[in-house]
């Protein structure tokens, strides 16, 4: 009985130790399919990138906390950027991210963009999908680009402040990206 009570607790005890190994390797695919883990608010804010984006070190820090580069879905585009930091007021944010786009036929890029509200973790995140001519950027020398696309999300968080995601480029490669981006926002955590 003591053999074959000792040959069951090593089997038991086998048994564990390759359940937990089994455990950690599917633990480290997943995190490899998630990508980056970004912190903001010293940690209390997190939320976690796709795997097929490139972090960057941020082109303007004064603003943007982290950025990634947003590889195109063809030969034919170019990537896309995502940015995310702190947000001011989110009709301010909106308006100067609408003002960055300029319509073809002269009709206001206000009338043109989609805006929503919706509730992840607790928190209210604000959308906003712009299409248009994006009108540049002298201080990152972005040129002027036609058919061009921005998706945001602005985070309003009780005590923690304001948070924005930004995803912009040409309208192709946000598109084939549009699924990732609302991943990346939906993957808000708030301590």
């Amino acid at each position: 009985m003591n053999r074959t009570h000792n040959r069951l607790i090593t089997l038991i005890l086998a048994i564990t130790l390759l359940l937990q190994v089994v455990n950690a390797e599917d633990d480290k695919t997943e995190n490899k399919a998630k990508g980056d883990v970004i912190e903001l608010a010293e940690g209390k804010i997190r939320l976690t990138s796709s795997k097929t984006w490139k972090q960057q070190t941020p082109k303007f820090k004064a603003i943007v906390d982290y950025e990634f580069e947003v590889p195109a879905g063809d030969d034919k585009s170019d990537n896309a950027r995502v940015t995310v930091g702190g947000a001011n007021k989110v009709d301010e944010v909106f308006a100067y991210w609408k003002a960055q786009y300029a319509q073809p036929d002269r009709i206001a890029t206000a009338e043109r963009s989609s805006i929503k509200e919706i509730k992840i973790a607790g928190q209210v995140v604000h959308l906003i999908d712009i299409t248009g001519t994006y009108r540049g950027n002298d201080y990152r020398k972005e040129p002027s680009r036609p058919n061009a696309r921005l998706l945001g999300a602005i985070v309003v968080t009780e005590k923690l402040g304001r948070y924005f995601v930004k995803m912009y480029g040409p309208n192709t490669t946000v598109a084939a990206n549009e699924e990732a981006f609302m991943e990346m926002v939906q993957s808000l955590e708030v301590k």
